[in-house]
């Protein structure tokens, strides 16, 4: 009996060493893998393309800025021309006044004409033109 217990215990012993192997196994190529993984990274290519990235952002932000910037200036050429166009406007306005008030101010003068002309007729003679 206590040899099959021993044998018994050979066996588990066994198992348990075969088990552990395995572990062992598993966790290597695990390892492995992981290594391999790394083995791949281009630290250079990394850094050379975070630095284009900055440099894009950057470039980004300075188109963003130019056009914010060109915007700004639209805007103010754009209110310029309309303070110029209501100064035109204004300016035309006043001269229609003007006008109006130089076209009564004629009408006027016509009027009395008429009237003078009435007033001051030239004496008429008897005498008919042959």
């Amino acid at each position: 009996m206590e040899e099959q217990g021993d044998v018994m215990k050979s066996l588990e012993n066994k198992t348990y060493d075969s088990k552990r192997e395995m572990d062992i196994l598993d966790n290597l190529e695990e390892v492995r893998h992981l290594n391999k993984r790394h083995a791949n990274v281009d630290h250079e290519k990394m850094i050379q393309d975070a630095r284009q990235k900055s440099s894009d952002y950057l470039n980004e932000e300075k188109i963003a800025k130019e056009a914010k910037e060109e915007f700004s200036k639209l805007v103010k050429k754009r209110a310029d021309m309309l303070e110029q166009e209501e100064r035109d406007s204004k300016i035309k306005e006043e001269v229609n006044e003007s006008s109006d008030e130089d076209a009564d101010e004629a009408d006027v003068i016509n009027v009395k004409k008429r009237e003078m002309k009435t007033l001051f007729k030239p004496p008429t003679t008897g005498f008919k033109k042959p």
